[in-house]
């Protein structure tokens, strides 16, 4: 796709050094919008599970300030607030610390032991609930500095720049709208949580909800009750009328059900909405290749297939796509659509649209 930054610059993606590619425009024309926090930012986290120490917090958090100021123009807090705990069993004191002092942060920082850390949806209910923005990061990403130095880098790069992504800024977008008006990605955390994450038309973060769910499936009212939550506080913000959910694996019907009750909900009171809801598999069988003159050749990011009328493939970005040399796709399904002249192309398309400017 073609993105746009700062000075009013487009240009269209490079994939060859990608993440050279970002830092170089950011160097020359900036961010597209920048969001300067005036209030403090907290670092979360437990040097018993973790093995960290203040001293090494600190210079990770040195190196943030830095990436961000030079890379993205925005000058953070340089002195943040340090909170410890021990454990799982001793959350409640940062519960208390958040109830107490919440009104005077804009971020935080959780520092997690690994990327199974059960902690992770805990600390992310526990910042979402009062509207604070939060980044997430594992002790491993933070010894690259030692031990991967030529990875620590990239690594630093998406941790700044997801963190100000939610602290409002805006580092890239698209040069021309989607389909939809709103966007809806939706995980699971099974047993733990459902993540909704809020998406416009040209691919601006614009906010996320997290909820606590038992086994896989996320009960219908839910859902409805979480897209019409966010709509009632952003409803001013511009007109919404096409929606389309990207739903990470499987969508259950009580999960369409709660999508649909949504769109019900505001029919009732004259607020018509039109839903496109999409299936997402990582997991498939699935792999795809290009045969030429006789020979196998992987196939570039970017590829795909179109099965049927409603299904399709699609190589995204990223070594976890390549299984022994062989990209292993997504698996697209459109499972219900009420957006006229929306096709499985257009779906392939924006998922690996909005892959890239989010990755």
């Amino acid at each position: 796709p073609e993105i746009c930054w700062g000075k009013g610059h487009c240009t269209q993606i490079k994939l060859k050094d990608y993440s050279k590619f970002l830092r170089e425009k950011l160097k020359n024309y900036g961010p597209f919008s920048s969001q300067t926090p005036y209030k403090q930012i907290v670092i979360v986290y437990s040097p018993q599970e973790t093995g960290l120490s203040d001293s090494i917090i600190d210079d990770f958090y040195s190196d943030i300030v830095k990436q961000s100021l030079h890379l993205f123009k925005v000058q953070l807090p340089k002195n943040p607030i340090i909170w410890r705990f021990k454990g799982k069993y001793d959350l409640g004191k940062i519960e208390d610390y958040i109830k107490k002092f919440g009104n005077k942060l804009s971020g935080a920082i959780s520092i997690l032991a690994s990327d199974e850390d059960p902690l992770y949806p805990m600390l992310k209910r526990m910042f979402g609930e009062i509207g604070i923005a939060s980044q997430m990061v594992t002790a491993n990403a933070i010894r690259k500095k030692w031990l991967e130095k030529n990875r620590y880098n990239s690594t630093l790069l998406n941790v700044v720049s997801g963190f100000l992504g939610k602290l409002g800024s805006h580092h890239w977008l698209l040069a021309e709208n989607l389909y939809g008006d709103l966007y809806v990605g939706v995980d699971t955390i099974p047993n733990k949580a459902a993540i909704f994450t809020f998406i416009d038309n040209r691919g601006r973060y614009l906010g996320e909800s997290w909820r606590p769910i038992g086994g896989r499936l996320i009960p219908a009212d839910i859902i409805t009750n979480v897209l019409q939550e966010w709509l009632n506080k952003h409803a001013t913000a511009y007109e919404i009328r096409n929606i389309i959910v990207h739903k990470d694996g499987d969508l259950y019907s009580e999960e369409v059900n709660g999508f649909l009750g949504f769109k019900e909900e505001n029919t009732k009171v004259g607020k018509e909405k039109r839903m496109t809801l999409i299936s997402i598999k990582k997991d498939t069988p699935y792999r795809l290749y290009e045969a030429r003159n006789g020979h196998i050749e992987r196939c570039p990011s970017g590829s795909y297939l179109v099965i049927d009328q409603n299904k399709g493939l699609v190589v995204s970005y990223g070594k976890e796509f390549l299984t022994q040399g062989t990209p292993q796709p997504l698996f697209v399904e459109i499972l219900y659509n009420e957006i006229s002249n929306y096709e499985i192309e257009h779906a392939i398309q924006e998922i690996y649209w909005l892959s890239l400017i989010h990755i």
